[in-house]
């Protein structure tokens, strides 16, 4: 397997954490520019108004993103941990096969 950043759900959902963090940080700064523009029909605003639009989308983007991410990785932990269930509960049988017939020959 290619090495990746997203060899796994953890890593996919803390890049996406850090990107959201990036996001935050830009609409600030566009916040701050937007407040400071001087002519409010000024082309510029309209595009800082545009720019902060597209941010506040990814930013919904990216929160659904680290949800269904975290309930991926819920889900996964659920199922393997349901699998390993299953794999030890043949060896749990045999166990309690064992000590039903050394109980029963006792007897």
């Amino acid at each position: 397997m290619k090495d990746s950043p997203f060899e796994n759900i953890e890593s996919a959902h803390e890049y996406v954490g850090l990107l959201l963090d990036e996001v935050t940080e830009a609409q600030d700064q566009v916040r701050e520019h937007i407040e400071s523009l001087s002519e409010p029909g000024a082309r510029q605003l309209e595009a800082f108004q545009l720019v902060a639009y597209k941010l506040s989308r990814l930013d919904q983007y990216l929160k659904s993103s680290r949800v269904i991410l975290n309930d991926l990785r819920s889900l996964r932990m659920l199922l393997f941990e349901e699998r390993e269930r299953v794999r030890l509960a043949p060896d749990a049988m045999v166990r309690i096969v064992e000590n039903t017939e050394i109980s029963g020959s006792a007897g």
